[in-house]
């Protein structure tokens, strides 16, 4: 089964899937089983009421008798080989249980029970896509138009039009639904191979064949074509993915919400910072290194920290798995619990700054908002910020993989990484780049320390 989001690419591994001849004919079998039996209902993606569903295509009239159509799947879905194979999006993983507890006759027994009683022999692949802006593009185009695939015979329900609020609704929700697949296996402690997108279509020869190979179907040298791709509007959908992300970006650069608590205000304290300062003999400043896990970057930032300490400057490293055990103990790794994250780091770094410390954070911060934010953040105290961009390739970062994390995520027992299947947003104008393949740290360590000279910090 696999356990998929709208527009994550899921459509393409089932095309390759069914063409190595050993993995059934995976479609989208449990998609009417709701009271409506409508697949890919337009509105299923917003909220009742919402003002955006008035640019969504209309709502279909529904299907027949959704008993009928499990016995449908399940013959259309099974190869000669016996296996059988289906995908299923989160929003359609309550009616399947449902129905799985009618057939079965057990109203009130585990989710994942019935579900394998119905399929007897169950075992799930987790589909995931890295850059959720373009997912939700895709998604909503499709929901406007109601054309799935480029090549559809329908015509258009409508002409897609742009709208930020939609696509940024999306890809929220996208994101959270992905989590939810990721929470709901790991809570049934079912381990999911992971397949992604961007990999997918990399290279599909090597991803069908570990899948195949790990879900004990066929060994790793199974032949698979070259994938289809299937584009809704290629020149469109890339004008508004520059689009959405300028405009967020002009958001973001806005300003600074104020989050306090209420009744309190800021106690301005009678020494002046020159005065610590001058007494520290320099100031405080924070130097923010963020890249993909395993780029490097807390190793250059506590060789650079041992260094400012031996040159008489006073520094400390954040680093963003030790600010996990207590400052952010209580948040997760979904979008919002990430950049609250930023939130708080960057609010400590500003007060460390203040205080003469140069601060040196080490922290994955995908997105570009949260870090564009942080430097405003010391823009209005009138602290410099230094944003340094540890630029390593993520198969660069796999095969290190000190933490055994990009191991975890493919075997499927972890969800979320940055990189894998998570999005990284680089950087737009770093103040430094530093490509870990080609400098080492010595030397990325003095490149740093000139530029500090250079902006007197």
């Amino acid at each position: 089964m696999l356990c998929a989001t709208p527009r994550s690419g899921s459509t393409l591994l089932c095309d390759l899937l069914e063409s190595t001849g050993v993995a059934g004919h995976p479609a989208e079998h449990f998609e009417a089983l709701d009271s409506t039996g409508l697949p890919r209902q337009p509105r299923q993606y917003f909220n009742p009421g919402a003002q955006l569903t008035g640019l969504l295509a209309p709502t279909d009239p529904g299907a027949p008798d959704p008993e009928l159509r499990l016995e449908e799947a399940f013959a259309a879905g099974t190869t000669s080989n016996g296996v059988f194979a289906t995908k299923v999006m989160w929003g359609f993983l309550p009616d399947l249980i449902r129905r799985a507890r009618t057939r079965t006759g057990q109203p009130h027994a585990a989710d994942v029970a019935v579900l394998e009683q119905l399929l007897p022999g169950l075992r799930y692949v987790r589909v995931t896509r890295r850059d959720k802006v373009a997912q939700a593009v895709s998604l909503w185009t499709a929901v406007q138009t109601r054309v799935w695939r480029a090549g559809d015979d329908d015509a258009p329900a409508a002409e897609a039009v742009y709208s930020f609020d939609g696509i940024d609704h999306l890809v929220r929700q996208l994101t959270s639904q992905e989590a939810a697949w990721a929470d709901w296996l790991q809570a049934r402690h079912r381990v999911a191979p992971v397949v992604v997108y961007e990999e997918l279509v990399a290279d599909p020869q090597a991803v069908i064949g570990e899948l195949l190979a790990a879900l004990g179907l066929a060994d790793a040298a199974v032949e698979a074509p070259a994938p289809r791709l299937h584009r809704q509007a290629g020149d469109r959908s890339a004008e508004w993915i520059a689009r959405y992300h300028a405009e967020r970006e002009a958001q973001a650069r806005g300003p600074v919400a104020a989050k306090r608590s209420p009744g309190v205000t800021w106690h301005r304290g009678t020494l002046p910072r020159e005065d610590r300062w001058g007494a520290l003999e320099h100031g405080g400043a924070t130097i923010w290194f963020t890249g993909l896990p395993a780029s490097g970057k807390s190793t250059i930032a506590a060789a650079l920290e041992r260094e400012l300490l031996a040159r008489g400057r006073h520094a400390y490293l954040v680093d963003g798995d030790n600010v996990r055990h207590g400052l952010s103990g209580d948040l997760g790794f979904a979008a919002e619990d990430r950049s609250e994250n930023v939130r708080r780091v960057a609010h400590v770094a500003r007060l460390f700054a203040d205080a003469g410390i140069l601060a040196l954070v080490s922290l994955v911060s995908p997105a570009r908002a949260d870090r564009e934010n942080a430097r405003r953040l010391h823009d209005a105290a009138e602290l410099a910020f230094v944003e340094v961009f540890v630029d390593t390739p993520v198969e660069e970062c796999a095969r290190r993989d000190p933490k055994g994390l990009y191991a975890q995520a493919r075997q499927g027992q972890l969800s979320g990484l940055t990189g894998r299947d998570a999005p990284y947003e680089p950087p737009a104008a770093p103040d430094v780049v530093i490509r870990t393949q080609d400098e080492s740290v010595d030397a990325a360590v003095d490149r740093l320390l000139t530029l500090l000279a250079d902006r007197d910090l």
